[in-house]
């Protein structure tokens, strides 16, 4: 007799333990945040209404963080909190929409506990980012529509999510689409058209709309620059093998800690393709045994790859893939559990113990290879840090265009313009992430501009604004700050002397180039400050 106490519930609690222990680590309450959570942050530093022009993919994640961030004192930890509710709710949201589609509880409760161990997820449930939020919504969606045929009501609240979910994040069009096209196409099946079945999607697509024209805004020509290596490249045969292996090996890593393909490996390249041909395997598996009711997910999965073969979404990141994890959940759980079926007692044991130890890899990567790690970007602590460097006090300070992101959440006032300002939030630029420092007395404090990006495509014009300015001086000295190499991301890993290691932006590069000379540096916490002086 099985022993009560045997039950996939206890898998699901036993998880959610090593997952938050996974997570914990990766809280900080330093002031500083790291460059890309600084640029998601600042808006909440401005008026509500300033924020609203600032938003971009994700209007409604931003604006829902304003008030717990415009209202409390600018630390980490607080700006952290959104991120980590949603993740830690993203377990049970992945088991009831595995429940929904009437998917077996074993195999259920196992998918669930390894995809919300898996190291992207945790890395980003404690990050300023939209992505495990995204994750969350888009489990939910798929919950619901598994369970949208009985009452007729659910329809009204599938439609009434996906509009919410399109206000917090428009990258999750794929899955919204997905969702609805599984389910009018089952009501022709069922041939269970008419206008009550018709109206909720109407009303959702007609909101939708009204949402894209109020909020959407074109992706930065840097953003779109900076993922080019996650778009399919169509340019030549080579080329397009390449990136797929690029975007296939990336979606893998993300989604299960193994190596990307990108190694030069043999050993490692062959269990990098067994994990990916293993995960292909299950989902073509899944794909068949679910039919019809796979409709939803496959055409997210579709989407999620078309979107990237016509280069306007990246693939194989790991943190834009979140939202599609759930719907790789569903397949990987039918044909999992399609396996596990199988009437051959032997190959049902393989099958067995294999999937055990890849819940047990999890659970004990997750706490330790796999724990949240924050790379922190302190600039206020480098800038009192940068006081110590000789002639710092007379010089002209220059800040690196990565660093503008940071001003808003460094404890500088936000003020729109036309106001006599510290810092500026600009809309007219990168989503309204431009700022510029008006400094005191005769030393200068400015920063360049987002994009089109001054200071990293046309770095030579601000080259020339900085000679003028060090003109006027008796020594011409510049004191530059920027960022460190520091990433810690789980499909780029943390790179050699994180945060010790100066990153050369072009814009320090033509300083040099200009005749600038490198002098003294000091480093903070993701921030360096040095001395650069002109004969």
């Amino acid at each position: 007799m099985k022993s009560r106490w045997w039950r996939p519930e206890l898998l699901l609690v036993f998880g959610a333990l090593v997952g938050l222990a996974a997570r914990l680590p990766g809280l900080t309450t330093s002031s500083g945040l790291f460059r890309d959570d600084a640029w998601v942050a600042a808006p909440a530093r401005a008026s509500f209404g300033h924020a609203a022009d600032l938003v971009s993919t994700f209007p409604g994640f931003s604006l829902g963080i304003w008030p717990l961030l415009h209202l409390t004192a600018p630390t980490a930890i607080y700006a952290q909190l959104p991120a980590l509710i949603a993740g830690l709710l993203a377990l049970p949201a992945l088991w009831w929409m595995l429940r929904g589609f009437n998917l077996p509880t074993w195999p259920s409760a196992a998918v669930s506990v390894v995809v919300w161990l898996s190291p992207v997820v945790i890395t980003y449930s404690t990050r300023v980012k939209p992505y495990t939020t995204e994750l969350l919504l888009a489990a939910i969606l798929l919950g619901v529509t598994a369970r949208v045929r009985t009452p007729a009501t659910n329809r009204w609240w599938l439609a009434l999510l996906s509009v919410v979910a399109l206000f917090v994040s428009f990258s999750l069009v794929p899955v919204i689409i997905g969702c609805w096209t599984s389910v009018v196409v089952d009501d022709h099946r069922m041939k269970n058209t008419s206008r009550a079945t018709l109206l909720p999607p109407m009303v959702a697509m007609a909101l939708a709309v009204l949402l894209l024209l109020i909020f959407w805004k074109p992706v930065p020509p840097s953003l779109h620059s900076f993922w080019s290596p996650f778009f399919v490249n169509w340019a030549t045969p080579g080329g397009f093998a390449r990136s797929i292996q690029h975007l296939l090996g990336g979606f893998s890593a993300g989604l299960t800690g193994a190596p990307a393909l990108t190694t030069k490996h043999v050993a490692v390249t062959v269990l990098a393709l067994i994990v990916l041909g293993t995960l292909l395997v299950l989902i073509g598996i899944g794909l068949r045994e679910l039919g019809w009711k796979a409709l939803g997910p496959g055409i997210a999965l579709l989407l999620g790859a078309f979107l990237s073969a016509i280069r306007v979404v990246p693939l194989g990141t790991g943190r834009t893939d979140e939202l599609l994890y759930p719907a790789i959940a569903i397949l990987l759980t039918a044909g999992l559990a399609r396996l596990l079926s199988l009437e051959a007692v032997n190959l049902h044991r393989v099958v067995v113990a294999l999937s055990a130890g890849v819940v047990l890899a999890a659970l004990a990567l997750a706490p330790t290879l796999h724990r949240a790690a924050y790379p922190i970007s302190d600039l206020n602590g480098t800038m009192n840090l940068a006081t110590t460097l000789p002639g710092s006090g007379e010089s002209v300070q220059v800040f690196d265009a990565g660093l503008r992101y940071n001003f808003a959440w460094s404890g500088y006032e936000a003020t729109p313009e036309g106001v006599p300002p510290r810092l500026v939030l600009d809309p007219s630029n990168e989503a309204g992430y431009t700022v510029r420092l008006h400094g005191d007395g005769a030393a200068t404090t400015f920063i360049a501009s987002s994009d089109p990006g001054d200071s990293t495509y046309h770095p030579e014009a601000w080259v020339r604004r900085l000679d003028a300015q060090a003109a006027a001086q008796p020594t011409p000295r510049l004191l530059f700050f920027g960022l460190t190499e520091q990433v810690v991301n789980p499909t780029t890993g943390p790179l050699p002397g994180q945060a010790s290691d100066p990153h050369r932006s072009p814009f320090f590069g033509a300083l040099v180039s200009d005749g600038w000379k490198v002098g003294a540096i000091t480093i903070g916490r993701g921030v360096y400050a040095q001395i650069l002086t002109k004969p």
